[in-house]
């Protein structure tokens, strides 16, 4: 069973605003836990992706709420992974919005199994999740006006997944960076180009943001993208050694000494970093098949250990 490591932050969750109309929803740290984000104007508000659960959109969407009354006229997934998008459902007046890359994941996937769900995460309830279709989508950049407010979706190619976009709000310097962005949690590789995600990350930096928030993790200035590229250099370099020595993947995560970085919640996806940064060496691509369960099965052996 994979335990939620929160690492000294609260078990609740709540909004906090960073910019005048512009909403953080903080998750606590762990596995299915993710941030999301509402942005709010004078006729309507933005939400920034929904959560993974029943439970956990009946939460998010009461948190709205109490922010505002406002219809919703938007909802924004910044990646087709279930915990940012099965409770796009919760708002059905607003609009989804995606990038076309994320509704191909969501089409080939098809409806979430929620047994499956629970056998990988057994400490939640996946009972009467969904996915709904987008209603726009875009292939590179999408610009709009929400009210006095520019609003931009930028996509940078294959990084944490095929399907990753910020949403980046100019004005405020503000970027929520969807799952391209963990911050003081280890991130998850299983569908990633860890060497592109690099340069995507060089991107958001370029924004010259003063908050950027993070799919996983507290909202951080640029130093949090600067932490999770050393990251990844970290792994990518080490990880690369022992790839060259012959040494198998399972064995070579173990190995790594992950340095500044061992207080990070969720540690044991070490695991899943090394096994696509092997076939990352290999030349295969990101989408090329993973045994997931049996990463799963093990990274919650690791979890259990702690």
């Amino acid at each position: 069973m994979i335990t939620n490591r929160a690492s000294g932050v609260s078990e609740s969750s709540g909004m906090r605003v960073i910019a005048p109309g512009v909403y953080v929803y903080q998750q606590p740290d762990g596995w299915c836990r993710s941030n999301g984000g509402l942005i709010v104007d004078a006729d309507s508000a933005i939400v920034v992706d929904t959560q993974f659960t029943r439970d956990l959109n009946d939460a998010y969407h009461t948190a709205v709420r109490g922010v505002t009354d406002k219809p919703v006229s938007y909802v924004v997934n910044t990646h087709h992974h279930g915990d940012h998008c099965y409770g796009n459902h919760f708002f059905p007046e607003a609009l989804t919005v995606c990038h076309e890359r994320c509704l191909a994941q969501q089409i080939r996937l098809g409806q979430p199994n929620p047994t499956v769900l629970k056998a990988m995460f057994p400490r939640y309830d996946f009972s009467g999740v969904v996915w709904t279709r987008a209603d726009i989508t875009f292939s590179q950049r999408m610009v709009f006006q929400h009210g006095q407010r520019e609003v931009r979706l930028l996509h940078y190619g294959t990084a944490h997944s095929v399907s990753d976009i910020a949403l980046h709000l100019p004005a405020e310097r503000v970027v929520f960076c969807g799952d391209l962005l963990f911050n003081k949690n280890t991130p998850l590789g299983l569908e990633t180009s860890f060497g592109n995600w690099l340069k995507a990350l060089d991107a958001l930096l370029e924004l010259d943001a003063l908050y950027y928030v993070p799919g996983h993790g507290p909202v951080s200035g640029p130093e949090g993208v600067e932490d999770l590229q050393g990251y990844i250099r970290l792994i990518w370099r080490e990880a690369k050694k022992r790839y060259d020595r012959g040494i198998p993947s399972h064995e070579a995560a173990l190995d790594i000494d992950v340095g500044e970085f061992r207080n990070w919640a969720t540690p044991e996806r070490v695991l899943a970093n090394v096994e696509r940064l092997y076939y990352e060496f290999r030349g295969e691509e990101a989408t090329s098949p993973i045994d997931v369960s049996a990463l799963m099965e093990e990274m919650a052996r690791i979890a259990e250990r702690h």
